[in-house]
C-alpha cells in the first residue's frame, strides 16, 4: 500500500495577471466547496497544498472524505500530506483493507489499544521504523523507503 494522498486540481488563476497557481482538493470539505489554496508559482502552490491539506486533515480527521482519498481524474495530481500524517492515514487505511477494529490490530501487534491508536493518529503518530516493519508485517506488508531527488 502506497502513503495515502489526495487528488488536487492545480491551475493558473485565469482572473489574475500575476502568476498565481490555484490548488482545489476538489474530494475534501463533504462536497460542498472544495477546500484550496493558492501560491505564486507551479512549485509555491505544491508547498501551499502539503501545508493546506495537512491542516485541513489534523482539523478534520475523520470528517467527510479525510478516511477515503478519491482516485485522480485527468488533469489533476496526488498530493500527499506531511509525512507523519501520511503514515498515520496509510496505517488506518491497512488496518481498514483488513477489516480489523484497532483493539484487533493491537492484539495481532501484541500492544494496548491506546498504543496502537497513537499510530493512526496524525498528530500523535512517531512510530519508529522497526515499528513500522513490526505493523507492516503484521498486515502482509513490507516498508520501502525512498529518497528521490527533489524536483
Amino acid at each position: 500500500m502506497k502513503l495515502v494522498g489526495y487528488p488536487a486540481r492545480i491551475f493558473r488563476d485565469p482572473n489574475e495577471e500575476d502568476e498565481v497557481y490555484l490548488v482545489e482538493f476538489p474530494g475534501l470539505g463533504g462536497g460542498e466547496v472544495p477546500v484550496t489554496t493558492y501560491g505564486d508559482s507551479l512549485e509555491h502552490a505544491r508547498e501551499m497544498a502539503v501545508e493546506c491539506l495537512t491542516g485541513y486533515i489534523l482539523s478534520a480527521d475523520d470528517g467527510p472524505g479525510v478516511e477515503k482519498p478519491g482516485k485522480p481524474v485527468k488533469g489533476e495530481e496526488i498530493i500527499y500530506p506531511e509525512l507523519p500524517v501520511a503514515i498515520a492515514l496509510t496505517i488506518r487505511a491497512m488496518r481498514h483493507a483488513a477489516g480489523l477494529s484497532q483493539k484487533e490490530a493491537a492484539s495481532r501487534l501484541e500492544v494496548t489499544q491506546p498504543t496502537y491508536s497513537r499510530w493512526e493518529h496524525p498528530e500523535k503518530c512517531n512510530a519508529s521504523v522497526g515499528t513500522l516493519e513490526k505493523i507492516a508485517k503484521a498486515f502482509g506488508r513490507k516498508v520501502v523507503v525512498s529518497f528521490p531527488e527533489a524536483s
